[in-house]
C-alpha cells in the first residue's frame, strides 16, 4: 500500500506524521445526490444512504465508498448552503431514482489524513498549515470527506464521533532548483519614491527605454533582467532597482543609467508569476525554516522574463540567496 503514497520530506513528516500524499485517487463512477438547506449534510446523507439500503449496496462486505463535500455554490456565512454526497458504484449499475444520479469522478492527487466529524474544521486548518511548508500547492480537483465505516451506522445521518478521511487536492509545485549566478556586468537604475508602485514604474520605464535606445537584443536570452527592492520592510521612502546584463566592452553614455558588477552567488531558484510573486517569496522563507538552510548574505533578486522590452512579462524567477 505504501507505494501508493509519495515519499515525504523528513522534517515535514516529523511535524505532520498523520498526513500522507496519495499519488492518485483513481477515476470512479459514483451515485450522488445534493441538498440545499440549513442542514444539507443530514438531508443529502438521508437520501443517499436510504437509497443504498433499498438497493442492497450496504453490508459488512461492501466495497462501496462514501464521500461528501460542500458544493462550490455554497456561500460562506449563509444559513442555507449545499452539500453533495457520493457513493462509488459499479460501471454497469443502472440507477432509477429521481433524487439519485450518476457521474464519473476523474480522481487526482490528494493529501490525506484521518479525523472525526467533530474535528473536521480544525483538521482542515491543520492541512492548510501543512500545505504552506510542503512542496505541493492546492489542486483544482474536488475536496473530499470519506465517511467510514458507513455500513456500521445506526442511522442514515452521520454522527459527530464517526470517522472520516479528509482528502485535500494537491499538485506538485515547480521544483525549486539551485543555481549559481556568476559575477556579471550590469546596467542599472534605482528609482526612489514615497509610493512603492511609482518607484517601481519609474525604474522600469528608465531601464526599458534605455535598452531600446541602445538596441539591446530583446528576448534572445543574451541579456538578463534582475530586479530587487526594499522587500517587505516598511519605510517612509521606497526604492526599486532594475539591472540588465551587458557585455564587458559595452560603452555607457547616459546620465541616468550606470554600470557595475553584480556579484551574484549561490541561490535557490523558483519559477512563479506576478500574481503569486509575494506568496513565492514567503514560501521561500518557509522552505528555509523547514530545511534549516543557511541564508546567504548576497543580494536576493528576481529575474523578469519579457520580450521586446515591454510588458506583459512571460514569467518571473525568484532567487533566494543561500550560504555555502
Amino acid at each position: 500500500m505504501d507505494n501508493c503514497f509519495e515519499i515525504q520530506d523528513e522534517n515535514l513528516l516529523k511535524n505532520y506524521p498523520d498526513i500522507k500524499v496519495l499519488k492518485k485517487l483513481e477515476p470512479v463512477r459514483v451515485a450522488y445526490c445534493k441538498a440545499f438547506s440549513k442542514t444539507p449534510e443530514n438531508d443529502a446523507f438521508k437520501v443517499l444512504i436510504g437509497w443504498a439500503k433499498r438497493t442492497g449496496l450496504i453490508d459488512k462486505d461492501s466495497t462501496h465508498r462514501v464521500f461528501g463535500f460542500d458544493t462550490p455554490d455554497s456561500k460562506s456565512g449563509d444559513e442555507v448552503y449545499g452539500f453533495e454526497v457520493w457513493m462509488t458504484i459499479d460501471d454497469d449499475m443502472i440507477i432509477e431514482d429521481e433524487n439519485v444520479k450518476s457521474k464519473i469522478f476523474d480522481g487526482g492527487m490528494y493529501a490525506v489524513t484521518s479525523t472525526t466529524i467533530a474535528d473536521i474544521i480544525t483538521t482542515w486548518d491543520r492541512f492548510r498549515e501543512w500545505l504552506k511548508l510542503s512542496h505541493y500547492e492546492l489542486g483544482n480537483h474536488q475536496f473530499l470527506e470519506e465517511h467510514l465505516p458507513f455500513y456500521e451506522w445506526d442511522t442514515d445521518i452521520p454522527q459527530k464521533n464517526h470517522k472520516v478521511n479528509l482528502y485535500m487536492p494537491v499538485k506538485d509545485k515547480k521544483d525549486k532548483e539551485k543555481e549559481v549566478i556568476p559575477p556579471v556586468r550590469v546596467a542599472y537604475y534605482r528609482a526612489e519614491d514615497v509610493d512603492l508602485e511609482k518607484s517601481a514604474m519609474k525604474a522600469w520605464d528608465v531601464m526599458l527605454s534605455w535598452a531600446k535606445r541602445n538596441n539591446l537584443d530583446a528576448g534572445s536570452g543574451k541579456h538578463r533582467i534582475f530586479v530587487y527592492n526594499i522587500g517587505f520592510r516598511k519605510t517612509k521612502k521606497y526604492w526599486q532597482e532594475v539591472m540588465i546584463t551587458v557585455d564587458d566592452d559595452f560603452v555607457f553614455s547616459d546620465d541616468l543609467v550606470k554600470d557595475k558588477i553584480f556579484t551574484g552567488g549561490n541561490y535557490m531558484r523558483m519559477e512563479t508569476n506576478l500574481g503569486s510573486l509575494m506568496d513565492s517569496w514567503k514560501e521561500m522563507g518557509r522552505w528555509r525554516e523547514v530545511t534549516k538552510t543557511k541564508a546567504g548574505k548576497h543580494q536576493w533578486v528576481e529575474e523578469w522574463l519579457i520580450d521586446d522590452w515591454k510588458f506583459p512579462e512571460k514569467g518571473i524567477k525568484v532567487f533566494f540567496p543561500i550560504g555555502d
